[in-house]
């Protein structure tokens, strides 16, 4: 039978694609009965005709069966009863709260809800509420407001759901702390020490040059105002100060080229690296966004270490089946998780196809390996983020390419002056008055290039089928390069 001629890699592989797959089944819903009865004859079928040797083939559809109820399971509210109704709401502060510079945006984990009437419910989801800038609410507090608890639809729902969210609360009233310091003790002291990070950043620079450091070094976006999300997002660098794997895998990536000028060997430079992506993602508050973000990055700079493609695909499948069973939500959700998982793909195996298919590309070139590296992730993420947004910036790989290698040495020497404002501000302003001509630099860029009109292109009309399309063909073109590099390995591991 083939299933016995398959390696226990490639075994595994199957199972977390059956996995991912059936989580993916179960956001059109529960699987109809019919396709249980089907299920049963095919079992049947495989046994009488195979036997035992059937059993790995069986296993394979009950984890597309058990995943798929495992996504209905997790995806159930038990608030839907109270959508649209006015209630009485406790509940703790369990995440760091978004301040936009307009509301509070606030994640509580509900302890009780409870009608005018009287009648109370006990529940541990999470919601999500809006109130106004003042006064200002912190992680740990208990809360207790009254509101109307709705739900919303389309892809905003999906996106709620896939961050564990299951209600909003609009308009909130009669706001109440219950009491403080009841969070997580770490957490509470880590989002302490990012906000003292974020205070003397202010005083080093002025706004918005403190809010767009603040947003590469601890992905804080709160106080970047709106017209610089609006430049950034039309020159197609909103990336930049969005903490997602995307943004962390061009900052891994080019380390590597940067580090050696500093005479660190390649494998320090990958061991230094991925220590930084660890200390940048407890920093930044250590959200799942981040972590993913995190992951991402970390599993890039392991292909580069290990240098074997086909070994780190098996781990990337694993990382995205351990993320969307801990929120099976993100898997069609969350727009971060699914760009992030492309732009890893990309830099690993698509990045090496572009450089062996392109007749200029040399190795010693870093702006040819810086443009390649940005084209590679453009390519996979962009019909993404046109099905989504329906905006195309022209110049967006250009403007990439003047801005990204900056990053890394912004990010260095804001940590930098961060350290140095700690013993003396005014020796800090000093390194500040660098930083405040290179942020100025990209921020005049952003401007300049978003007020051309004819650099951004509205595409309303980009399906869903032709999206299908694209990445149908990209997985081809992937797997068709991919294979003659296993066979090639497989060469090597039998003839050493």
């Amino acid at each position: 039978m083939w299933w016995q001629k398959l390696h226990l890699s490639q075994k595994f592989s199957i199972f977390m694609g059956m996995f991912l797959l059936g989580v993916a089944s179960g956001r059109l819903g529960v699987l109809p009965t019919r396709w249980l009865g089907y299920f049963i004859i095919i079992a049947v079928l495989l046994v009488v005709l195979w036997g035992k040797k059937s059993l790995w083939v069986l296993m394979v559809f009950v984890v597309f069966l058990l995943s798929n109820v495992y996504f209905q399971w997790r995806g159930r509210s038990d608030l839907s009863f109270y959508y649209d109704k006015k209630v009485s709401i406790h509940g703790l502060i369990i995440k760091d709260v978004e301040n936009n510079g307009l509301e509070q945006k606030i994640i509580l984990r509900l302890e009780k809800v409870c009608l005018p009437s009287g009648q109370c419910q006990f529940s541990k989801q999470r919601i999500l509420i809006s109130l106004p800038l003042y006064p200002q609410y912190e992680y740990g507090q208990k809360l207790k407001l009254e509101g109307k608890l709705t739900w919303p639809d389309g892809n905003y729902a999906h996106y709620l759901r896939s961050q564990g969210i299951f209600a909003l609360v609009y308009n909130s009233k009669n706001v109440t702390p219950l009491a403080s310091d009841h969070g997580n003790f770490f957490w509470q002291k880590l989002y302490q020490v990012k906000y003292f990070i974020l205070r003397q950043l202010n005083a080093l620079l002025p706004a918005p040059h403190s809010s767009f450091l603040a947003a590469l070094l601890l992905g804080i976006r709160q106080g970047m105002p709106s017209s610089v999300n609006d430049d950034f997002r039309n020159a197609g660098i909103s990336h930049i100060v969005a903490v997602s794997g995307y943004n962390i895998s061009l900052l891994a990536n080019f380390s590597l080229l940067v580090l050696p000028y500093f005479y660190i060997k390649r494998r320090s430079a990958i061991v230094f690296s991925v220590g930084l992506i660890m200390v940048f993602v407890l920093l930044t508050g250590a959200s799942a966004s981040v972590v993913r973000a995190g992951v991402m990055g970390v599993l890039l700079l392991l292909a580069r270490l290990w240098e074997r493609p086909s070994q780190i695909f098996n781990v990337l499948l694993l990382t995205a089946c351990l993320m969307t069973l801990y929120q099976p939500g993100v898997l069609l959700g969350d727009l971060g998780f699914q760009l992030s998982f492309l732009a890893t793909i990309a830099l690993i195996y698509f990045l090496p196809l572009l450089k062996k298919a392109s007749p200029f590309y040399r190795e010693d070139s870093w702006w040819q390996e810086n443009f390649f590296t940005t084209l590679a992730a453009t390519i996979a993420t962009l019909p993404l983020i046109l099905y989504n947004f329906g905006i195309f910036s022209v110049l967006a790989i250009p403007v990439n390419l003047l801005v990204l290698p900056f990053i890394p040495y912004l990010m260095t020497l804001g940590f930098g002056a961060f350290i140095i404002s700690l013993f003396s501000l005014s020796l800090a302003k000093i390194l500040a008055l660098v930083l405040f001509g290179l942020l100025q630099a990209i921020l005049s860029l952003a401007r300049i290039v978003s007020s051309w009109q004819w650099s951004v292109w509205e595409i309303s009309n980009y399906s869903l089928t032709a999206m299908f399309l694209f990445y149908l063909i990209f997985f081809i073109m992937i797997i068709r390069f991919h294979l003659p590099i296993k066979k090639h390995e497989k060469f090597l591991q039998t003839n050493t």
